[in-house]
Parts: C-alpha cells; structure tokens; sequence
C-alpha cells in the first residue's frame, strides 16, 4: 500500500509535528522536491546510453519504461543449440518491468534494420541516408535471413515474458517455470555462418540487439483511461500511483489539478517547420530501487513542474505554464520583510545548454543549441555555460523552452521573504502572487512562491513566504526565432577526434600444421595501434593478447583446443603498447575452433526392420575416411523432427557394417544416423525410419 500523505512528509523534512502550533511546518514546493531554480544537473538515474548498453548480471535493475525509449536490456539466456540443420544463438533480454507497449524500430550495432512479420530480418535500414532506398537496392546479406528478432509485452494475453515458444522448444532446461511474469523481453535468434561468411553477414561480430519500445502503459487521474502515452504528466501520475512499484493511492492525489496539468501540457506548442507539438511530452526508464524524489525530479524538470500540498493534504502538480496571479500583497498584509536584487547567493549563470535525447540521432543523448538569457548578460556579463540534463525530455524545441524558463528562475530581477499576517493563509496552494510595494520601488509586480511556511507562535507574521521576481514573458515563445535547429540525421560516427573504424576483412581458422588457430585480417588504420585480444566463449577469464603477423593488418591466437570456440575483440589504443583503448570494442563472437573442417560422409543404411513397442535392427556402412570417428543413432517421437532428437547409441566400428539394436518405445519413434569426425564436424543426418504405434 502506498505510503500515507502525512507520514511522508515528515519523513521528508524531519519534523514530526503533532498540531499546527507544534512547530513551524513548512510547506510548498521546497516541502516535496527541491524548486527547480535551484538545479541545473537532475539526480542520478539510467540515461539513455545505459538503457542501450545491454547487461549480462545476476543482479541487473529492474527497469521500468514509460513513453518512447530505445533500449537493449539484461540477458537472461544466452546459449548455443542446434536446430534442425542450424546452429542457433538464442539472446533473450529482460527489456522493460511492468512490460512493453510495442516495438517501433530495431537496431543491429548502430544500424537500423527491417523486419519481418514474423520476425525475420530483411537487411539494413536505408544504409547510404537515400531517400526512397529500400533493402533489396544493397546487395549483400546484412544480416538479411540469418537473424530473427521477437519480443513479448509481458501484458494480457503475454503477461509471461519469458515464454517464448521457439525458446521452449530449443532448450529443456528453459521451462514453463521460466515466466518472467509482467516483463516485456526480445528474443534474438542468430543463424551461425562459416568463418570465412562472418566479415559480411556479421560485421564486427554477433551484434548487440536495441529496439525503440513503447514503455508499460499508464493510468489517468480520470481513474478509467489506460493505455500507453508520451505525456510526461500522466506518466509522473502512473509513477506514483501504480499500485506495485508506486508511493501512493489515487485518493492521495489531487485529481483536479493533475488534470488541469494534463490539459496544459497537451498545448499546441507552434514549430518552425509549421506543425505543432504538445507542450510537454517525453519518455524515459527509472530503477525500482530509485528514490521517488530522484525519479519524479527528472519528469518534473521535463515539464518545469511542481508538486505541492492541498489544503487537504493531497499531491497536486503544475506543469511549466504562465497562469496570472490571483492575490496581490500590499504593505497593510505585511509584517516585515528582507531581500532585494535577485542575484543573492545563487552562482549567476547566463547560459545554459541543455542535453536532451534526440530522436534524429537515433535516440543518443543530445547537446540542444545553447540559450542566452539577454537580461542576466546585460546585468552579471557573460558566464561559463552551465549544462542541464533533461533525460525525459526527447524534442529540441521543448529543451529549448525548459532552459528559457530555467534561466528567468535563476536570474530574477528581485528575491524576498516577507512575514505576512493571517491574510498569508490565502497563499497556501498559490504558486504566484502579485506584491504592490511602492514605498520599496515594487509596483504590481509578478513573483513565484518559492518556499511557504506557516508558524502559529510567530506572533503577528504567522505565514512566511520567500519569493522570486517571476517574468511572464519567459513562457511566451517564437518558434521561428527560438527554436534553435535540431541535429538533422543521425551521426554515430563523431567527430574527427572519434578514432577510425576497424574493419573486419576475414576470420579464418587454420589447421594442418599443428593445433589449430585462428586469423583475423583487417585494414590498419593508418597512424594507428590496433588492440587485438581472444578469449574462450562464455568464459569471465582475463582477455589474452593475439599476435601480430609482420608488419601488415593480420593478428592470430597461438594454438587453440579443438572444439573450444573464442571470441575476439579489436580496438584502438589510446597511446602505443597500451591496452586501454579509445571507443568502442569491435567484437567477433563464437568463432569455432575445428582441426578437421571436412566432415564424414553421410552413413548408407543397408536395412532396417522393427515395431513400435518391440525389437528393431538397423544395418548401416559408414564412410571410413581419415575424418571418420564414429557414428551416433538419433532418437524422437514419431511426428517430430531431428532438433527435438536425441542420442540413444554411438559406435566406433572401423568395419564396413555396424548393425544396431534395441527396442522401439510403445508410442513409436523416428530414428536417424549421422556421423561425425574428432573436431565433432558432422555428415548430414539420415533419416532411417518411421515406426508409428
């Protein structure tokens, strides 16, 4: 059950009051959440790189998605299995808790690609930026047939995100009992290619999987709307309200200003483009193990918002909109008073540059154009710039807007605290007020309530109010002028500083002289040094350096054991002899280590006899080459197919026919021979027979 509205504000100020004339409680904005005047940098919690960086822990967060997010997630399993004729790796991910809404685009590495209806990657997404380009005009696979990309709400109907059926029908050991209930999961599946296929379908390795999700739907204060929205107020709502990960009950919250908020954050906000956006919309993930205060900060300052307190001790929330003052402090309602120009004790800053999550970079954290504020540089003289992170906030413009707002907050003409008589009571839920001070030059000005305090043993001024010169004007807004200009395309590449990319020309495993090794052949970059380190697959071992062969771009393991596939990774170092590299690793994953590539013969079944339920007798000839080991007899029910088979016998006969016996199950069976050489290199598998009850 969600916290009661009472306990926790005492556990957020420390006082713990019994009546009004107890102590002197302060409420407002500064009660809840530290005012947004005071901030430029939001409270710790996942960007929007670690929402794309996927994890492989025991202990990963539970992350919850609202809005739009490109994401990756945490591995839940990752493993090998043949099937059919394929070899296939399976990548399940734990994407969003609570589930996902949808899925609107996919991304191998950086590249954007196309998918199926059934899951099935077509190619990359129009690589060359053509407009009109579609996959079939880039010859080459692109991971084109040989990945397939799934994912599950983890809602309704696929309220278990783990149950995937190709999942379930590739590994026993994922079951039914393998729910992970109420999350929203993708699952990969990678085709394995022969060494020499690796530097064109799967450049740089076995690609990181993201996806741009719709995040967990959400509730209206209206108490009956559901469903799935970009407005940051009503996932702010949601957030502290859902009844498993939220603070409080709906009867906690003050639905009459929730909603007023809603509708103005659902302006039409013009763009220079002459389209419109809504005032505030957005999306971002929280932690569940996250403080409330530092998750509802940053949708706060996605919106300039505050929450405050009602007169019944309800949550209430004002989005980032000028509303015009309804009371006016004249000197009869004023006790005493301190302050004057707004400077105070605050670091002036006359500049700030928001960062913002941009969709035309492809959802990549985004410096916006920078915004001056005209009256602070004609008062204070310029300032270093002040960065200001707006992670939920994903449309230049808005973070345009917010720092507009921002930086009139932080630079006012005039600050305050006057102690006011009784009338101050009238002020409890305003967020502005007019004050009509001639004697002290203020005539009918505009201010925000920044802090309220209420003292009933303060004598004649009981209310207490601090406030700041508030500048309508700062809401008011020219797209034409103001909006800045948004980053145009997507640019992962960086600047000229970014090092230059590795390339993958071939992967080769060399046998014939030895144990075998393996080779990769790549373009040096000129000016460079090239990193280059292997290690077994699936292993948490210290990566080993490769050598280098001559002066040219070839790097090698020494020699390797049989059947242990290794993954590789290249990168550049940051100085000569260095292994800490600048950027990102290029990584080859699931390389097979095989001293014998040529693979046995099919076996020829000479004859065959048996029932279902009683005794069978199978005659085969092998091919008893230099690559011959053995041959193995597979088993499965009678209408299922070799991946579902398993092994009931192997022999090693060197003879020109073995015969097999056994009994056939009373349900029946299907059986098939294949033979295999000491590196484990296969024959195509034989179909024997049929037995049916």
């Amino acid at each position: 059950m969600p916290a009661a509205v009472a306990g926790w504000i005492i556990t957020a100020t420390g006082v713990a009051a019994t009546g009004l004339a107890a102590a002197a409680i302060h409420l407002g904005t500064a009660l809840v959440f530290s005012y947004a005047v005071a901030k430029l940098t939001q409270p710790k919690g996942p960007s929007a790189k670690d929402l794309q960086t996927e994890l492989r822990q025991s202990d990963a967060p539970r992350v919850r998605l609202l809005g739009r997010n490109r994401v990756a997630g945490a591995s839940m399993f990752f493993d090998w299995r043949q099937v059919g004729a394929e070899r296939v790796l399976f990548n399940l991910l734990a994407v969003g808790q609570g589930g996902i809404s949808g899925v609107e685009k996919w991304w191998l590495g950086e590249k954007e690609v196309v998918v199926g209806a059934g899951g099935g990657v077509l190619g990359i997404q129009d690589p060359d930026g053509d407009p009109g380009d579609t996959v079939s005009d880039h010859p080459g696979p692109y991971y084109g047939g040989h990945v397939v990309l799934r994912w599950r709400s983890g809602m309704d109907a696929e309220v278990d995100g783990g149950q995937h059926p190709t999942l379930l029908s590739a590994f026993s050991q994922w079951t039914a009992d393998h729910k992970l209930t109420g999350v929203g999961t993708i699952l990969a599946e990678f085709d394995h290619v022969p060494a020499e296929d690796i530097p064109e379908t799967y450049p740089g390795g076995v690609p990181p999987i993201t996806a741009l999700v719709r995040g967990d739907a959400q509730r209206h204060p209206d108490g009956v709307t559901w469903g799935h929205t970009d407005q940051l107020a009503r996932q702010l709502y949601d957030i502290m309200v859902h009844p498993d990960y939220g603070w409080f009950a709906p009867a906690e919250m003050d639905t009459a200003s929730w909603t007023q908020a809603l509708a103005d954050g659902s302006d039409d906000i013009a763009l220079k483009n002459g389209g419109t956006a809504r005032r505030y919309d957005g999306g971002g993930g929280y932690r569940l193990d996250e403080p409330l205060k530092d998750v509802a900060q940053r949708w706060l300052d996605g919106m300039a918002g505050q929450l405050f307190l009602t007169t019944e001790g309800k949550v209430g929330l004002r989005v980032g909109k000028w509303r015009e003052p309804t009371y006016t402090i004249t000197e009869d309602k004023l006790v005493a008073w301190e302050g004057g120009i707004g400077r105070g004790e605050m670091d002036v800053v006359t500049t700030l540059v928001p960062k913002y999550v941009a969709p035309e970079t492809d959802y990549q954290e985004t410096t916006a154009d920078p915004w001056d504020d005209p009256l602070a540089l004609a008062r204070y003289g310029e300032t270093i710039p002040k960065e200001m992170d707006l992670p939920v906030v994903q449309h230049h413009g808005q973070a345009r807007r917010l720092a507009k707002i921002m930086l009139a907050k932080r630079n006012p003409r005039w600050r305050f605290t006057l102690k006011l008589r009784f009338w101050g009571l009238l002020l409890l839920e305003e967020e502005a007020v007019r004050v009509n001070l001639p004697r002290i030059g203020i005539v009918d000005q505009p201010f925000w309530i920044a802090r309220y305090g209420l003292d009933m043993d303060g004598g004649e001024g009981v209310v207490t109010v601090s406030l700041i010169h508030a500048r309508p004007e700062s809401f008011d807004w020219d797209p034409m002028t103001e909006e800045g200009e948004p980053p145009a395309v997507a640019d992962l590449t960086g600047s000229a500083a970014t090092p230059p990319t590795i390339t993958v020309v071939s992967v080769e495993v060399v046998t014939g002289s030895g144990d075998p090794y393996a080779r990769v052949t790549l373009t040096q970059p000129v000016g460079e040094t090239v990193v280059a380190q292997y290690r077994p697959t699936g292993s948490v071992d210290p990566w080993t350096t490769m050598l280098r062969e001559g002066t040219g771009g070839s790097v090698r393991t020494p020699g390797l054991f049989d059947g242990q596939p290794i993954d590789v990774r290249l990168g550049i170092a940051k100085v000569a002899w260095s292994t800490t590299i600048v950027g990102s690793w290029t990584v080859i994953e699931d390389i097979d280590i095989v001293a014998d590539p040529t693979g046995p013969d099919a076996p020829v079944v000479v004859s065959h006899s048996g029932a279902a339920g009683g005794p069978f007798e199978i005659v085969f000839a092998p091919d008893l080459g230099a690559s011959y080991r053995s041959t193995k007899l597979y088993r499965a029910g009678p209408t299922d197919s070799f991946g579902a088979a398993t092994v009931v016998d192997e022999r090693f006969d060197l003879v020109s026919e073995v015969t097999l016996t056994g009994t056939v199950p009373g349900a029946g069976a299907r059986y098939w021979l294949r033979s295999e050489n000491t590196s484990g290199v296969t024959s195509p598998n034989v179909l024997v027979a049929t037995y049916n009850p």
